[in-house]
């Protein structure tokens, strides 16, 4: 009877570590909160369903989400019951995902996804789809090799992005968002003028 003192006194230090651990990960918590940016404070996220809702209102268009795309979003600061098509293209830009629309509905996927996806065929010069619309498209470079314009403009696309060469043919096929594509395009034409320039 007299040891069991010392095995209670035992027992409340082991109960004790617990406690102690919980207290400094919770203290370490609120410091990470407190250095957090106003902008990361302010963040909040918005159920996909939601916006879909509002988007399908003032577009007419019909969605379709995958069940790999997140449940929430975040606008990035835009007014929810002011999105027009183009802003939620970069909303969905803003929280990896993309839209790809195929037979009438507009399915909402993972941007890593979109490489394999159907996305339209476009004649840059004619096509008026939006800016931020995910599109495939084929590029004349004029060259007897387009090889040689990859390792530059390659960089200059995100890694869902598509850009491949025929050799013989001097052409590129790219699948990127319809400005990235345009910027590509201006690139290439640039590149060719200031060649012929300075050729001997």
């Amino acid at each position: 009877m007299t040891q069991w003192p010392r095995y209670l006194s035992v027992l409340i230090l082991l109960a004790g570590i617990p406690v102690a651990a919980h207290s400094a990960d919770a203290d370490a918590n609120k410091k990470a909160a407190s250095q957090k940016t106003p902008w990361q404070t302010e963040q909040q996220l918005t159920p996909l369903a939601d916006v879909l809702k509002i988007v399908s209102k003032t577009t007419g268009r019909q969605f379709a989400a995958s069940l790999r795309v997140p449940a929430d979003v975040t606008l990035g600061g835009l007014n929810a019951k002011n999105l027009d098509y183009p802003k939620f293209l970069q909303i969905l830009e803003n929280n990896n995902l993309a839209a790809i629309t195929v037979s009438g509905v507009t399915r909402i996927i993972p941007l890593a996804a979109i490489r394999q996806q159907p996305t339209p065929f476009v004649d840059l010069e004619e096509t008026e789809l939006d800016e931020g619309e995910w599109v495939t498209a084929v590029i004349d470079t004029g060259e007897p090799s387009s090889a040689r314009f990859v390792p530059a403009l390659r960089p200059l696309m995100p890694a869902s992005a598509h850009l491949a060469a025929f050799h013989d043919d001097g052409l590129i096929v790219i699948s990127d968002r319809l400005a990235n594509i345009r910027r590509i395009a201006a690139i290439i034409t640039e590149i060719q003028t200031n060649s012929h320039d300075n050729a001997p």
